[in-house]
């Protein structure tokens, strides 16, 4: 017993194992056996001298997991998950969240107008539970959004700022990376060069790139942007049969360098197009974003009259549309459909249903300083017209002549699809462009040009059965292919 009320130290622990000479077995496993305790408390106390830092900093650790569980728990109970945006930057995705309505308030709002009544989207969308926002410039986040273009001071496409800042989870625009395609110089530049057999376009070059023009050879010149106008509908478009005709192109359409960058978007700086997440510049779109890409009324930009342009060689050999009422053949093009989808997937499908858009006067391989004969749009069309039922051909060329375009667009999907995104306020993503292609006696197509900027107005105005019909497939065709699937999956 002496023994045991000594201090207890490392050194006596220690001898402990020598003593086995003076002391039995049975006496050293009493003695341990009493003095099980402190040997514990010395053991605890040198453990938590030597870990005390991990043991308060794991303790910490603990403690702000929990409150943040807490605080998460909290803020996703009132956040619908239709809330997450992905921004792209740097090659690389990042998500963020941002506050949005409960999710039994699923909201939709319409900005702009195009042409299109849409009574039947508006349908659709309260069909599956949504309400329509009257008033969307108070709005943070809404669930769909849906954007078109409006006519400003008789001269410009516009969309409506409002729109930008406005988070959502779905859009129906894709970013700026699309001029890639939508501009005329630079798509068929691209296509060039990827595909040197330009077989599903016109052959085109730059204006000042023609020095001469061949015996019985017709070109046409089309510009990539004009200032003072819109560059769609005919604007702007000269046939050339000549070398004075064609001096005379080049002096209206003056080539540079300087004035083509000023016209061309940049197209590889995503973080230069987009504004950023909550920052003041997502409510004030800067250069090279989409309000610098609209041409400013009453400005500098504006009042420039001159702009680049492209020529192509004139396609001699058109297939006409008969005309029953009047017995005659009109060269016409058609005005096709093709929905980009940016999603969990990239993909594209072109609308087996088209306009038919007509020249104004009977064909003739003749006159081409007449653009009656030669131009085709919705303002030459006498009455609407839609691809297929009213080619006035067999089922099975129209067919054909589906699977060439159908064809032709892999070509750019190929260009474009690993491009499409969406701009940063929006989760996902689609946009129909419209593509205009003309179709040849042979049934084969030719991409003329893709347009972002597509109009839907009626031939004069007039809301007839048809074009009353047409809305609605329209409608139902992107409500199953873009809509319905990102919103039923949520």
């Amino acid at each position: 017993m002496h023994i045991c009320q000594r201090p207890l130290n490392k050194w006596r622990i220690a001898g402990l194992a020598t003593c086995r000479s003076r002391l039995n077995r049975s006496r050293i496993r009493k003695f341990l056996h009493a003095n099980r305790a402190r040997f514990f408390f010395f053991e605890w106390q040198l453990n938590i001298s030597m870990h005390l830092p991990d043991i308060i900093g794991s303790i910490i650790a603990i403690i702000i997991i929990l409150v943040t569980a807490l605080f998460t728990d909290i803020r996703m109970s009132a956040t619908d998950s239709d809330s997450r945006e992905w921004q792209i930057a740097g090659g690389k995705k990042k998500s963020t969240r941002t506050r949005a309505p409960a999710a039994h308030s699923r909201t939709f709002a319409i900005f702009g107008d195009t042409g299109l009544k849409k009574d039947h989207l508006i349908s659709l969308m309260q069909g599956i539970g949504f309400q329509q926002v009257s008033d969307a410039s108070r709005e943070k986040f809404i669930n769909f959004v849906w954007v078109e273009m409006v006519w400003q001071h008789d001269r410009f496409f516009a969309f409506d700022k409002k729109s930008y800042g406005i988070r959502c989870t779905l859009k129906n625009i894709l970013s700026d990376t699309k001029h890639i395609i939508t501009n005329k110089a630079r798509f068929h530049e691209e296509y060039a060069r990827r595909f040197p057999d330009c077989r599903d376009i016109a052959i085109t070059r730059a204006l000042s790139a023609v020095s001469e023009i061949g015996s019985n050879e017709i070109l046409i010149v089309r510009p990539v942007r004009l200032t003072n106008s819109v560059a769609c509908s005919g604007n702007g478009i000269i046939r050339v049969t000549n070398a004075e005709e064609l001096a005379a192109a080049k002096k209206r359409y003056p080539d540079s360098e300087d004035s083509r960058e000023a016209q061309e978007p940049k197209a590889n700086s995503r973080e230069a197009q987009e504004p950023k997440a909550n920052s003041r510049e997502a409510q004030e779109p800067k250069a090279n974003s989409r309000e610098a890409q609209e041409p400013k009324a009453n400005s500098r930009e504006a009042q420039e009259p001159k702009a680049n342009a492209i020529i192509s060689k004139y396609i001699r050999n058109p297939l006409l549309w008969h005309n029953r009422e009047n017995g005659r053949d009109y060269k016409f093009h058609l005005r096709m459909y093709w929905l980009v989808i940016s999603g969990n997937t990239t993909q594209s499908i072109l609308w087996n249903i088209a306009k038919i858009l007509t020249a104004a006067k009977p064909y003739e391989d003749a006159h081409f300083e007449d653009a009656g004969i030669h131009d085709t749009h919705i303002s030459s069309t006498t009455r609407s017209l839609f691809f297929p039922n009213d080619l006035g051909i067999p089922a099975a060329d129209c067919e054909t002549i589906f699977a060439n375009a159908k064809r032709a667009l892999r070509r750019v999907d190929e260009i474009y699809l690993p491009l499409a995104a969406p701009y940063s306020e929006s989760r996902f993503a689609f946009e129909v462009f419209g593509v205009d292609v003309l179709v040849r006696r042979d049934l084969s197509t030719i991409i003329l040009e893709i347009n972002d900027r597509v109009g839907f107005s009626s031939v004069n105005g007039a809301y007839d059965a048809p074009y009353e019909e047409f809305t609605k497939k329209y409608f139902d065709w992107i409500y199953e292919n873009a809509i319905h699937p990102v919103f039923s999956a949520q």
